[in-house]
């Protein structure tokens, strides 16, 4: 579908980075299991795999804009149809990753409260172990602190690791949006 996928090449029209896409026919563009209009319609999977993973591979506060070739005599529709799309597509895409994030950071909140609590009842029962002076009554209150030091483990992960890559996904989705788009009639000039 896409021509220029395996290219890793980018030009520059003045100071802009290109996004580059030729497509035969717009229909190219969409998935065609979506059965909503053009302008509704999700990107074809494709599509906006090599639209983002191009716009992250190109230096983060460059200009960029997406240039669609499309053989065409209604430019002027397929212009905002294209953009409108694009835009559409890519700011659903990071309100789901917003959503994901905000679902993260309330179940690491939730596991958070488990494991103090955890840790707490360790804790205490530790304490509570600590008249004992005997080998085994040490071992037990030694394991408790690290069993309720283990019940910790995933709420850290979760505000330290996990919530990081929903928050970028969100971010590279939010700047493909508002990159400007130009459809032009004809076919990508060559690279050499």
């Amino acid at each position: 579908m896409l021509r220029n996928k395996s290219r890793p090449v980018y030009r520059q029209e003045g100071d802009t980075w290109l996004v580059e896409i030729r497509i035969d026919q717009l229909e190219q563009l969409f998935d065609n299991l979506d059965p909503a209009p053009f302008w509704r319609r999700d990107l074809d999977e494709e599509a906006a795999a090599y639209i983002l993973e191009s716009v992250k591979e190109l230096p983060a506060g460059a200009p960029v804009r997406i240039l669609v070739y499309l053989p065409t005599e209604h430019l002027a529709e397929a212009q905002a149809l294209v953009s409108t799309s694009l835009e559409s597509y890519f700011l659903y895409r990071a309100r789901v990753h917003r959503q994901r994030l905000r679902k993260e950071l309330q179940r690491g909140r939730i596991n958070l409260a488990v494991g103090l609590s955890f840790l707490t009842v360790c804790f205490l029962l530790s304490q509570a172990l600590s008249d004992a002076n005997s080998f085994g009554s040490h071992i037990l209150r030694e394991g408790l602190l690290i069993m309720g030091w283990v019940a910790m483990w995933r709420p850290i992960e979760t505000f330290l690791y996990e919530w990081w890559p929903h928050l970028n996904q969100a971010r590279h989705h939010e700047r493909v949006a508002q990159l400007p788009v130009e459809v032009r009639n004809g076919m990508q000039p060559d690279q050499r």
